[in-house]
């Protein structure tokens, strides 16, 4: 009865044990199963973010994108990669990636962000090289015309004046094209040219200016080689008529009028060709018959 006593215990002991056993193996396969719904959980999540954001990323174009924006994609990339980098588990030996693709997606993505911000960075310089362009042509152009050196000092004179006709004329044909460049511009991104647009227009006013000042001046030279034509004409008919024959003032005034006429002539100036040769020889005859 004794040995019958301590077999049923024995087999009530392992009875226990194997209970147990079946409940420390339920209780493993409770926890796996939560691991495992954990980490597909957390798997969902993260790849409907990177979803989500990449779709953003693809929709981006220059005209509804910011860098601030961007900025923004790259933060959002970085948190899930991040949290990814952080996520553990004791049966992640046992998986491969958190989701499927994910190594492949993220490194799409994050192409897709720096093609997407050097395409902006490619928009930006093109805007700021038409400003610069725009710029740089008023300021070479300025300085031509009225002097002013690199450092702005206003006492040097300009390489060109009224006597430059053909670089004045060029000079309104490059603000021209310039204008033209810059009135075709067109951008996604926002543009405002009117300050370079305004001081190319005040180059192109200098060049105008001073072609007007060569239209002056051609002007006077005109009126100055016709006036003396008429005076040493008038001269010559007065000498050639013996209106002053026989007056010593009427010939005195003859001569002052005739040194006077030469004086005009000699000292006259321009920084344009001019060319008195058609009242030389009428002043020469006056001269002539005067003296």
């Amino acid at each position: 009865l004794a040995s019958d006593s301590r077999g049923f215990q024995t087999q009530q002991n392992l009875s226990g044990q194997y209970q147990d056993i079946l409940n420390s193996l339920a209780e493993m396969n409770r926890q796996r199963n939560a691991e495992e719904a954990r980490i597909q959980m957390f798997g969902d999540t993260q790849s409907g973010n990177l979803s989500a954001l990449a779709d953003t990323v693809n929709q981006a174009s220059l005209g509804n994108t910011t860098l601030d924006d961007i900025g923004r994609y790259r933060q959002g990339l970085s948190d899930i990669t991040k949290a990814v980098d952080q996520f553990s588990s004791p049966i992640s030996d046992q998986y491969g990636e958190v989701f499927t693709d994910y190594t492949d997606r993220t490194t799409n993505l994050q192409n897709a962000i720096n093609a997407l911000e050097q395409t902006y960075t490619d928009e930006q310089n093109r805007i700021s090289g038409m400003e610069t362009g725009i710029s740089d042509e008023a300021l070479r152009i300025q300085n031509l015309l009225s002097g002013v050196n690199d450092l702005g000092d206003p006492t040097v004179r300009g390489e060109l004046g009224i006597a430059n006709k053909d670089e004045l004329d060029q000079i309104l044909r490059d603000i021209a094209v310039k204008q033209r460049e810059a009135r075709g511009f067109s951008s996604d991104l926002g543009f405002n040219f009117q300050d370079e647009l305004a001081e190319l227009g005040m180059a192109q006013s200098d060049a105008q200016n001073l072609l007007q000042q060569r239209a002056d001046e051609e002007g006077r030279i005109a009126r100055t080689q016709t006036q003396q034509l008429q005076d040493a004409t008038d001269l010559l008919r007065r000498a050639e008529t013996g209106e002053a024959q026989f007056s010593a003032s009427d010939l005195q005034f003859l001569e002052d009028s005739l040194n006077q006429l030469e004086q005009q002539r000699t000292g006259f100036s321009s920084d344009l060709a001019f060319d008195f040769s058609d009242s030389q020889e009428t002043f020469n005859q006056a001269k002539e018959a005067i003296q």
